[in-house]
């Protein structure tokens, strides 16, 4: 049974992220988020980065790398929507613009033909 477990256990912990990042840090992401959790049963409130460092024996910025990196591992489409409360608005609307540079090379390969 152990065997089986500990499988599971490592299948999740290297399959299951959209992003692949490097082992070390999905370990840690795993160390971070088991004592995380049982900090916050003793604590009665989620554990700050530098609770979690000490407990640890990770700098803060290591403790926020964890961090940053877990939410990689779910992606989101880019047309949800970001919340319930943003009237809808979608990751699409917030990021990008239109490049009006596609119309200017377009522009000027066209007046070059035509010129030719």
């Amino acid at each position: 049974m152990p065997t089986v477990v500990g499988e599971i256990r490592r299948y999740m912990r290297d399959k299951t992220w959209t992003v692949r990042r490097p082992r070390d840090l999905l370990e840690r992401a795993t160390r971070i988020q088991y004592t995380s959790d049982t900090m916050s049963i003793k604590l009665g409130r989620a554990p700050t980065a530098n609770e979690l460092g000490d407990e640890l024996g990770l700098t803060v910025e290591g403790v926020l790398e964890v961090i940053q990196a877990r939410e990689a591992r779910d992606s989101r489409a880019p047309d949800r929507p970001i919340s319930d409360e943003d009237d809808g608005a979608t990751i699409a609307d917030r990021i990008g613009s239109q490049d009006t540079g596609y119309d200017a090379v377009d522009d000027a390969i066209t007046a070059e033909l035509l010129t030719a």
